[in-house]
Formats: C-alpha cells, structure tokens, sequence
C-alpha cells in the first residue's frame, strides 16, 4: 500500500484521445519529434527547483527509452521567453512550433503550497494547435519521479493508444561478487539494487501481482535450489519450501493463485502445480526426459514449457483441463525460456540454430508465424514480456557481458537497460 496519494484530473474537457499519432507496429525509421518546455517556477525555492529537475528529468528520459520520439532540443525553441509562462493552448502562438517542427508540445506549471507540489502539465497537437489532453498532479517532494512517470504514461497512451510502462519494475538475477542474488530495478534501470543475500545461488524470479512480491529459487546448504518469496514492503525474504527435490524454474499464475516449477527427482525433472505457500498439488508431466522452464498462459488454462522428450529442447503447449500436450517447435537444436504473452497472442523464446548461439523469437500460440527478432549479437536470452505486451526484455552478451536490453515484439527499437560491470540473468518484468 503506497503511503501518498496522487490525484490526477482532466483539466479541460477537450481531447484528441481517438486519433492515434503513432503506430508503433509499423516499421519506420522516423521518429515523431516531440518539444518539451521546461515550466518557469521561482529557482530561489531550493526545493522546488529539485523537485522540478527530477520531474522533468524522468519525463524527458522516459520517453526518449521508448525509442520511438525526437526530442527536440531547447536550444532550437524560438518561443520568445516572456511567452514560456503561456501553457493551455489559447495562448500558446503555435507557429513557433511549427517552424521547429514539433509535432507535440508539452507545457506545464509546478508550484509548491503547504508542502506539497502541484503539477499542472500540458499536451498539445501543434499542427491543429489544440490541446490533447492535461492532468494535474498532487505529491511531496519524494514523488517527483513517480509523478514524471505517470504524466510520461499518459503521454503514451495518448499519442499511441495504449499504456506506458514508467511505473513497472523488473526483477532478475544479478551476479553480485561471486554470488547470484535477487536484483530489481525500475523498467528503464533506475533504481537497481540488490534485494536478498543468500551468498548462493538465485534463480527464476516471477512476480507476484497479488501481493507486490516476488517468487524465486535460491540454494540451499544442501546445495538444492528451494522456493522463497521476497516480500517487497517488509524487505524480507521467506523460505516456503524443504522438498526433497530440486525446485528448478517457476511461474506464478494469478488466476488460479498456483505457482507451476519443475522438480527434479532421481535425474529426471517433472512439472508440479504448488500452491502459493509451495505445497506440492498436482503432477502435471510425467515424462523420462527433461520437462522445465513452464510458464502460464495469461487465462491460467494453458502452459508452455520446454522439454527433450523427442531428442531436442524444443517448446510444448498442454492444455491443462485437459492434459492434451502439443509440440510447437521443430526448428533449432535447443529451444528454451519461452514466455506468453500478457496480451494472450504470442509466445516468445530464446532458439538457438547452428551458429551454437541463442537469439530471441515470437511465435503464435500455436506455433505459427514464427519470427526472429534478433541477429548476430552473439547470445540473446530468457524474454520477458512488459505487462502491456508491447514490449519484451532479454539478456544480451552483446556488449561482452550479460546485460537487460528492451525491444518490440516485432524486434525494433532494442534499448540496453543495465551498463553494470557484471552479468545479469533471467529478467522478469512486474505484472499490475
């Protein structure tokens, strides 16, 4: 339960929300050009100065992530300073946007009252010169960056129609000294730390959204990887389970409220449904080959998974009413990590073919239309996807060491997300 409340408010009645302004589906190598204006507030107010520069900090980098807007440089604006102060769009004398050649024009006000910080921001369609949309945001000081993210949300939603993720975070495994430990960040990689201390070995992060926590697996003394759930608000980090077997990958389904892993058993590995305390439920293969790395369709009916039982890893999809098992890949000698999507339409994995390295691939849910998104960037593994769909995460050795990256589902727009100095595993990006 977050300690403040934001109130966000339409300010004027107007709004363009039906036309869409960019379609992100398309391949295009233009980017929509986009001005920013910094609001004009008294800098002798030490912190509203600071609570401004963060805001517009984390708006301006927010969108610049996306990889899909120019953001025009000030030092190109000819807006004549004494009209900076004009926001709503009955004031603003467009045509000096238009000859810089924004196509949208964010303006807005920030003061500070009784110690708290009201944010009034603007988005206007310069070519027609009238406004899109406007909020109004109440916070303390320490909410400046989250504000920035929910008005970057809103102006991604209104030029794109459909949601920003600013305000997701994304868990996974980094390799802190000689040790693997649970990592978070915010989506666009600020805000990273090191959750848990196990000095072992972490594996597998899922989110939780019920609970804002996370499940994972992490070695015991034994040296057999157990389920634990870090709970986010108490910083704290509970053991659930002391099988006899290895709990190897796992994904929380938030539908039914089960978890489904592997548990590895005298050499062999079968999928288990857990309860959300780790109790063992229900086996759902039983196979002498290797079956892991299963993951929940977005309705919690179905799972994919990955299993060598015809010679190779290749990716499986079961019905889980119904135990019916169907082979969706037949491509590549080693498929793993596959990964649904939240919007229910696609699947994505990691495939590797006879250069000996992974790449990132989309598929249908039925195997159909499979699509490589990434290539000759050496390794690129374990895809995520955001939980509006429209983007997956992926680690990368791209750059000589493991690093997160983001892109489209159509493989456009790749952002690297982590510079860290180590390597980085199996991310997981927060469900809402």
């Amino acid at each position: 339960m977050k300690k403040w409340i934001v109130l966000s408010l339409v300010l004027l009645s107007f709004s363009a929300h039906a036309k869409i302004y960019i379609d992100i589906n398309q391949a295009s190598n233009r980017s929509f050009p986009i001005a920013i204006v910094d609001p004009a507030i008294n800098y002798k107010d030490a912190d509203l100065k600071e609570f401004t520069e963060i805001f517009m900090d984390t708006l301006r980098k927010d969108l610049q992530v996306m990889g899909i807007f120019d953001l025009l440089s000030p030092r190109g604006f000819i807006e004549p300073e004494t009209e900076h102060k004009y926001v709503k769009a009955g004031k603003i004398n467009f045509l000096h946007w238009r000859q810089i050649e924004a196509q949208a024009l964010i303006k807005g006000t920030i003061e500070s009252q009784s110690g708290n910080f009201i944010v009034e921001m603007y988005l206007h369609d310069v070519y027609i010169a009238q406004q899109i949309t406007a909020k109004r945001y109440v916070g303390k000081k320490e909410q400046a960056r989250e504000i920035g993210h929910r008005f970057a949300n809103t102006v991604v939603e209104e030029l794109i129609g459909e949601k920003g993720v600013f305000d997701t975070q994304i868990a996974f495994v980094c390799k802190y000294k000689t040790h693997k430990e649970l990592c978070v960040m915010n989506f666009n990689g600020w805000d990273y730390r090191k959750i848990t201390d196990h000095k072992s070995i972490v594996l597998s992060p899922s989110w939780d959204p019920l609970t804002n926590s996370i499940y994972y697996t992490a070695f015991n003394s034994q040296k057999k990887p157990q389920l634990h759930l870090y709970q986010l608000e108490r910083k704290q980090s509970l053991k659930l389970t002391n099988l006899d077997g290895m709990v190897i990958g796992l994904s929380f389904d938030p539908v039914t409220k089960n978890i489904v892993t592997s548990l590895t058993k005298n050499g062999e590995a079968d999928i288990y449904l857990l309860d959300r305390y780790g109790a063992p439920q229900k086996q759902l293969t039983n196979d002498r080959k290797i079956d892991v790395s299963a993951k929940f369709s977005p309705d919690g009916k179905e799972m994919v998974f990955v299993s060598d039982r015809e010679g190779s890893p290749q990716v499986y999809k079961m019905d889980l009413k119904t135990k019916k098992t169907t082979r969706l890949t037949f491509k590549g000698n080693n498929n793993a990590s596959p990964s649904w999507s939240p919007k229910g339409d696609k699947i994505a994995f990691a495939g590797m073919d006879t250069d000996g390295q992974f790449d990132i691939f989309v598929m249908n849910t039925d195997g159909s239309d499979m699509k490589r998104l990434t290539y000759d960037t050496k390794n690129n593994e374990d895809p995520t996807w955001a939980p509006d769909g429209n983007f997956i995460a992926f680690i990368s050795s791209r750059t000589g060491s493991n690093q997160i990256f983001m892109m489209r589902p159509n493989g456009k727009m790749q952002t690297q997300l982590t510079f860290k100095p180590w390597d980085h595993y199996m991310p997981a990006w927060e469900r809402k």
